[in-house]
């Protein structure tokens, strides 16, 4: 045994760790087993905890890859649909691309985000990708903005003097995009 020298604390097995409670007192926590993963555990004493299933996810989403608009969320006819996401909590990333040659929403065109939980960054946009539309040109370069912690992305187009403004809807378009965002 090995004693620490002002905490008092004995560690008595390899992997061991000194934590602290919320008193302030020092504890050891002993190492997980094999193939564990320490994680903040609000329910443990000391706050930390071993677990083996740590929120990871890799999906295919692609039924998720659609479009809305932000005063009426329309139909659209897609001829691609395609969404990859990866979950590591608290990370989500996601990869698509939406195309689509009819669509009836109006407003902001908006992107609904998987799991159901908003963002709150307001700036910088997040994300980043590429917007063709029958009106706009092509290769706009895009940003997804954050809009009151919903589960959705509002498009935002950078223009030539790197202004950002909100996309509205269109009759037709092709998406390609990554978004990184956080569920905290």
């Amino acid at each position: 045994m090995t004693t620490l020298c002002s905490s008092g604390v004995q560690i008595s097995a390899k992997g061991s760790l000194i934590v602290s409670n919320a008193s302030g007192q020092t504890a050891e926590l002993t190492v997980g087993s094999d193939g564990t993963v320490l994680i903040a555990d609000s329910s443990q004493p000391n706050g930390l905890g071993w677990t083996t299933s740590i929120p990871f996810q890799i999906g295919n989403f692609s039924s998720s890859a659609v479009v809305r608009g932000s005063t009426s969320a329309g139909t659209a006819t897609y001829t691609n649909q395609f969404m990859y996401v990866t979950l590591f909590a608290p990370l989500v990333i996601i990869y698509a691309q939406i195309e689509f040659n009819s669509f009836t929403g109006t407003g902001d065109l908006q992107i609904p985000l998987p799991y159901g939980v908003g963002f709150s960054q307001t700036s910088p946009a997040i994300g980043y990708g590429n917007f063709d539309a029958a009106f706009s040109g092509t290769g706009d370069d895009i940003a997804f903005l954050a809009s009151g912690g919903n589960d959705f992305a509002t498009i935002g187009i950078f223009g030539s003097d790197s202004t950002l403004t909100t996309q509205e809807c269109v009759p037709e378009a092709d998406i390609r995009l990554t978004i990184i965002y956080s569920l905290v």
